[in-house]
């Protein structure tokens, strides 16, 4: 009975054991690690602000739309303005060139000697007024960039229109009756004077920006004469022709020299200029204001001039001496 109760007090010690070591395995079957271990579990880590460093952002690398930029600035350093376009930012520059202007003649007088020597004058242009239109290219060179110093050619073709008013003439005229007799008139009406002329004019200019869109210039221009046209017309608009000999009696000379109009084959002129170069979107444009001035004569009389004042005056009077002005309003667009 002893021995029995012995042995049933070793089984029961086994199985005491044996659960506690199962208990010890497997803990509450929800993790890896159980009540019963006899370690702690490690802990977590802890972050040190200071102990962490963030890597340097490679060299020349841009940071994306996401990415946050750490600028180091200067507080009194200003962000970079965009350049403004200048006209000097390149070397050359072409455009067109376009000019309207109006015109007068000056030194209008003619002069001879009578057969005692004594000199005599009769003005015939001062009441010769027109205007002037021109279109064509322009060049511009930017000679010395540094100081705004440049140099503009502009070939253009010149139209050209003159008038006066030649006073009154006397036209023969008549009509013939139902019996065949013709019976002669005169027809006076007011005759003017129209003068077109078709030119190739070049000037070339020195121009100098004395301030940043301010440009001041003066040059000399050539004016080639390619066609003239003069007709005459009544008060009516119609052409007339076939004057008569009869000198116009005013005040201010002989008009008849106008049926000798023509035009000088070339033309040299002085010409000034100040305006402003202004930026438009893509391209740049000028615009100017001209004075003209003619330093050679631009009118002169055919043959039939001379033949005239012989017969008339009895002695020979030179040629003219007739200079055009002009002024002119440029617009000069830059491509």
């Amino acid at each position: 009975m002893k021995k029995m109760f012995m042995f049933l007090a070793s089984m029961s010690l086994v199985g005491t054991m044996a659960f506690a070591q199962d208990d010890y395995d497997y803990g509450d079957g929800y993790g890896d690690e159980g009540y019963g271990s006899s370690e702690p579990a490690p802990a977590p880590p802890v972050y040190d602000e200071g102990a962490y460093e963030q890597p340097a952002e490679p060299a020349g690398e841009q940071l994306g739309s996401s990415d946050v930029e750490y600028k180091s600035m200067d507080a009194n350093q200003a962000p970079a303005e965009p350049k403004e376009p200048s006209f000097f930012d390149t070397p050359i520059n072409v455009g067109l060139h376009m000019g309207f202007g109006f015109s007068m003649l000056s030194s209008t007088e003619i002069c001879g000697k009578d057969t005692a020597g004594t000199k005599q004058c009769t003005n015939y242009g001062d009441d010769l007024f027109g205007g002037a239109f021109e279109i064509g290219v322009a060049v511009a060179y930017n000679l010395v960039p540094s100081v705004r110093l440049g140099v503009v050619a502009e070939p253009s073709f010149e139209f050209k229109v003159y008038s006066a008013n030649l006073g009154l003439f006397g036209f023969e005229s008549g009509y013939e009756d139902e019996w065949g007799d013709y019976h002669p008139s005169t027809y006076w009406t007011n005759v003017t004077l129209d003068a077109m002329m078709f030119a190739l004019k070049v000037p070339v200019f020195l121009r100098y920006y004395p301030k940043k869109d301010l440009f001041v210039q003066a040059g000399v221009s050539f004016e080639f004469n390619l066609g003239t046209s003069v007709s005459y017309s009544d008060e009516d608009g119609h052409e007339v022709s076939g004057f008569s000999e009869r000198d116009l009696e005013c005040k201010d000379g002989d008009k008849n020299v106008y049926r000798f109009f023509d035009v000088n084959s070339m033309v040299v002129a002085l010409n000034f200029g100040m305006g402003t170069t202004v930026h438009m979107g893509n391209f740049f444009a000028d615009a100017e204001i001209r004075f003209i001035l003619d330093m050679t004569p631009m009118t002169k009389f055919n043959s039939g001039f001379h033949d005239y004042t012989m017969r008339k005056y009895g002695y020979k009077f030179g040629d003219s001496e007739a200079k055009a002005w002009q002024i002119q309003l440029v617009l000069k667009p830059w491509f």
